[in-house]
Order: C-alpha cells, then structure tokens, then sequence
C-alpha cells in the first residue's frame, strides 16, 4: 500500500534574539525540502511535506546538543488532517498542527525538543527514550509533550550535553527506524482515511436519509398545522353547528308532529269522504223525492181538473132538467 504522504511542523524559538542560529536552523531545515513559512530574529516556523523520515526532529537533537544552540526551543507535530489553512506565500499547511507546534516550542525549555503526543506514538518504537510530561504554556494553559531522555535538563535548569554524538552508523540507523515508524503511520493513515472515506458515504446517506425525514417532517407538520387551523375553524363554528342542530332537532319533531297531524287529517279525509257519499245519496233521495212530488202535483191537478170537469158535466144535466120544468 502507498504510503499517504503527511506534514511534518516544526517551530523553533529563541528567548533573545539570535538571527544567526534561526538562518542557520532554517537553511539545514530548507536542505531537508522543508519549507519555512515564518521567520524572524527569534522564531522560525518550517513545514515538510510528503515526509517519510525524521531527520528534521534529528536536526533539531543535533542543534541543541551543540553549545551555541542550547539556548534554542522545538516544537513539533505531525497532521494527517484535510483541514489545512492557506498561508501567504500559497503553502497549505494544517493550522492545528502549526499551533501545536507553536505551543511546545513555547513550553519547552532551553535545550528542550518537545513532540506532540501524536507524533511521538509513532516515535515510540524506534527511539524509547521518550518521556511524556505537562508543560504550562501562556495564557495560563498546559498541554501534554514529549521530550527526549538524553536532552533532558539538570535541576538547574541547563540542558545535559551529551558527552559524545553517537557514530553516523547507529544515527542513521535510527534515522531509517524512524523512517520505517513514519511509513507504518503513513499506511495506517491511508487505512484510516478509507475507513473515513466509508464513514463519510454513509454520513452522506444518513444526512441525505435524514434529509428526506425532515422534509416529510415539514411536511407532515404542515399538514398538521392545517388540520390544527381547520379544527379551530371548527371549533369556532361549533356555536352555530350546536344552533343548527337544535334547529334541526326542533323541525324533526315538528315534522313528526305533522306526520301525525297527517295521519290524523287522512282519517278525518275517510269520514269526510263518507259523509259526501251519505250526502250525495241523500242528495239523490231528495232529488227522487222531488221528481215524485212534482209527478204527485201534476197528477193532482190533473184529478183536481177531472174532478171539476165531472162537477162539471154533473151540473150541466141539472140545469137542463130545470129548464125543463118551467
């Protein structure tokens, strides 16, 4: 697996002005491809991109062993991080990892190289002679550093100079080991960020997932809300639903009343209907009765007329038998 290339922030620091040990530093600093992003009389702050080695962690060892540079500070840390700030000369550099190295620079002591706890873990199996410590940094703050056994200083204060550098076949031994240690961070860096890749195509579908819930959550309190709004409308109404009905309750029974009033008025239809039929047969009666009378009264006078025509013919034949007489 190709190795993930990661910065390497340095930051050196002077507590008086010495511009010629930070030239010096940050010209054998440049000879490593590092590139430095900050410099003046008492700091300077240098980058290594893409690094596989430590050999600017073994400058910084040789300078502070020297006695013209026991006076000076390093702080280093690593990043394996996307989330760079932009400098000013164009140089992406991680923004965390150049405070942190600020803030140990600024907490060690002289003669002191401190390294971030990130950056000494993968330290840890090529040099053991690493001591983790609390350091208190301005502003009243403390943070976690490790510093290298053989540069620790006396209880006076001053850094103890090694009585003898180590042969360029054991350095550069240590060099390639930690060389090999910053490799096998690089690899599982790479294997982290595939992890992160996977953690990140899930968060995506998780958050587009999400999404989608609160979309149908606005949607659904929307509709919510309209329901809401309409039962008050409702219940606002419900006054004259409650008039309504007793309006309806009060036609019902008035319906029912003249159903029965109905009911009641056909019954009276039959009798009424009976009472006509009895009249119309009375009405026939009398009409026959009538029709009989007026039949009677002719029929009487037609007697009245015979009976005075046989009065009549009965007084004429006595007249004649009185004229007969004379």
């Amino acid at each position: 697996m190709e190795a993930t290339p990661f910065q390497l922030v340095g930051f050196v620091f002077s507590p008086q002005p010495d511009a010629e040990r930070i030239d010096a530093f940050a010209t054998l600093a440049r000879r490593e491809r590092a590139v430095v992003t900050a410099k003046n009389t008492r700091q300077a702050t240098f980058v290594r991109f893409g690094t596989t080695d430590a050999r600017l962690i073994a400058l910084a060892c040789e300078a502070v062993r020297s006695p013209l540079g026991s006076t000076l500070r390093f702080g280093f840390a690593c990043s394996l991080s996307d989330r760079t700030a932009q400098t000013r000369d164009g140089v992406r550099v991680s923004s965390r990892a150049l405070a942190q190295a600020g803030d140990l620079a600024a907490g060690a002591r002289d003669g002191q190289v401190l390294l971030s706890p990130q950056l000494a873990t993968l330290l840890a199996d090529a040099m053991a002679e690493l001591r983790t410590s609390e350091i208190h940094l301005p502003g009243e703050r403390s943070a976690i550093a490790c510093a290298f056994e053989s540069l620790a200083a006396r209880h006076d204060g001053t850094p103890t100079v090694e009585p003898a550098p180590a042969d360029s076949a054991t350095a550069e031994a240590a060099l390639m080991d930690i060389g090999e240690a910053l490799r096998k961070l690089a690899a599982q860096a790479d294997a982290m960020q595939s992890r992160q890749a996977d953690l990140g195509a899930r968060h995506d579908a998780l958050f587009e997932q999400t999404a989608r819930t609160a979309e149908r959550l606005e949607q659904m309190m929307a509709q919510v809300a309209t329901l809401t709004e309409s039962m008050a409308q409702l219940e606002s109404r419900r006054p004259a639903v409650d008039e309504a009905q007793s309006r309806a309750d009060g036609i019902s029974h008035l319906l029912n009343d003249l159903q029965v009033n109905l009911e009641m008025l056909g019954e009276q239809r039959a009798v009424v209907d009976d009472v006509g039929e009895r009249l119309a047969r009375l009405d026939f009666t009398v009409q026959e009765a009538h029709n009989t009378l007026r039949a009677l009264q002719r029929e009487r006078e037609l007697a009245e007329r015979i009976e005075q025509g046989l009065k009549a013919l009965r007084i004429r034949p006595g007249a004649g038998k009185v004229a007969a007489g004379r």
